[in-house]
């Protein structure tokens, strides 16, 4: 019998959440601590699962996928390594080591024109993701 399940999980510095189907009707904990292990590379330990029904997997499973969740923004990692650079070009300015900010005068204006470049494709994509919406919502109606 297939049973859905919720469940929350915590290691040393984080904590997390998941959901988990079983076929079978079980919520298997030893397999679930093994999984976790090996995804997060630490030991976790699950505080808390409960059952859930079909309906409230579903949801769930949509809103993990559709990004809602604790999901950085698409660019974020660029956009953080931006301002990294940016920073260490400015402190290294100031101590007047040229090579070093010449150097990184080159790769901060990189990291913005790839920081750029991800921001405006995830725009595009968003924008084409609320036009389908709208159009699915006008042929329904």
């Amino acid at each position: 019998m297939e049973k859905f399940y919720y469940y929350a999980f915590q290691s040393k510095g984080f904590f997390g959440s998941g959901i988990r189907y079983a076929d079978d009707g079980c919520f298997n904990l030893a397999e679930m601590h093994k999984f976790l292990q090996e995804t997060y590379k630490k030991r976790c330990v699950i505080t808390f699962w409960k059952e859930i029904t079909c309906e409230e997997y579903e949801k769930m499973s949509d809103y993990l996928e559709d990004g809602r969740g604790d999901k950085m923004k698409n660019y974020q990692f660029e956009e953080i390594t931006f301002w990294l650079s940016f920073i260490s070009c400015l402190i290294s300015y100031h101590l007047g080591i040229e090579w070093l900010t010449g150097i990184l005068v080159v790769v901060t204006a990189l990291n913005l024109f790839w920081s750029i470049v991800t921001a405006w494709e995830d725009v595009k994509e968003n924008r084409n993701d609320q036009s389908k919406d709208e159009i699915n919502n006008r042929k329904e109606e």
